[in-house]
């Protein structure tokens, strides 16, 4: 279980340039991406020792608006997309603690290879 902080939202909305006190940007699970088990999961499958990734697509289902201070799961799977180039997808649900799910994405993560510096 997760507690979407008002701090955090606010944080992050102030950061999207938003005016509206009290609100959650509706991309904002997104940053639970970086969950340490989220993380883990790409780092295992991409091989991030050798190579970079990069998050380059994103889609959001949005049923409900998620609220400060509340309570959530977040649920992900992710898989190896393809191999040339190599790409992840993560697929996320958030819901509420009843099991009612509020958003549902996806995001497209790119392998990139390591290169040394010149």
């Amino acid at each position: 279980m997760l507690i979407l902080g008002a701090d955090e939202a606010a944080a992050f909305a102030d950061a999207l340039g938003s005016q509206r006190p009290g609100w959650v940007p509706l991309i904002f699970p997104a940053r639970w991406l970086a969950l340490p088990a989220i993380r883990a999961a790409v780092a295992e499958l991409a091989d991030l020792a050798n190579g970079l990734a990069l998050h380059e697509t994103q889609s959001f289902e949005i049923d409900a608006p998620l609220l400060p201070n509340a309570a959530y799961t977040f649920t992900a799977t992710i898989r190896r997309l393809s191999e040339n180039p190599p790409r992840l997808i993560v697929q996320a649900v958030v819901a509420t603690a009843d099991g009612i799910a509020c958003v549902r994405f996806q995001a497209g993560l790119r392998i990139v290879p390591r290169t040394a510096p010149p």
